[in-house]
């Protein structure tokens, strides 16, 4: 997977499964098997910065520090994140309005047959209402998305940071370093000048 397109990737097949719902009726009444598209999109989500961060690596000859792993997963999850955000607020406003609030009637209902408490039954009317307005789902819903992307960029980049092969025991050295160790072979200075003659 292309590093750039890697973003534009994460975020489309995170839309395509609520268009996909959407089609199914998933997003009506039942949202039995809607609420399962998360996982869906989680996965999606981690694939899309492991495939950047392995592509990253397969560019710079099969190694990668730690902080460039993690520095393209993170560029990965936040582009994707607000992709999606965008997405979310097109398609609750535009495309299929009130779904929110359907899916949360249809979570109240199974919580109240389940004997959840007032309480708790409040908390989670709170944070469905307001996931339903532009702010939550434009800037609150995509940062809540990056944070999880930090977590796991870190991950990935540690898994996958790959150090230069060891060569006749010791560690393979980078390309100047073994220019310049040449250079004091045969009598030059590390700049690349003649040194004195003893």
């Amino acid at each position: 997977m292309n590093e750039r397109l890697a973003p534009a990737l994460v975020g489309t097949s995170s839309d395509m499964k609520d268009l996909l719902a959407w089609k199914l009726g998933w997003h009506e009444q039942d949202f039995t098997h809607a609420q399962h598209s998360k996982k869906v999109a989680a996965v999606a989500f981690t694939l899309g910065i492991w495939l950047a961060v392995r592509e990253r690596r397969s560019a710079q000859g099969g190694w990668l520090q730690f902080g460039e792993g993690f520095e393209t997963g993170v560029a990965v999850c936040v582009v994707a994140a607000f992709l999606t955000g965008a997405f979310e607020a097109f398609y609750g406003q535009a495309l299929n309005p009130g779904w929110l609030q359907r899916a949360w009637e249809w979570k109240k209902a199974g919580m109240i047959a389940a004997g959840a408490k007032e309480l708790e039954i409040a908390r989670h009317e709170a944070s469905a209402t307001a996931s339903q307005h532009l702010f939550f789902q434009l800037v609150l819903y995509p940062i809540g998305r990056v944070m999880f992307g930090l977590i796991l960029a870190a991950a990935v980049a540690a898994i996958l940071r790959h150090q230069p092969a060891a060569v006749g025991g010791r560690q393979q050295e980078s390309q100047p370093a073994q220019q310049a160790a040449q250079g004091v072979q045969h009598g030059q200075g590390p700049d690349g000048q003649q040194g004195e003659q003893a």
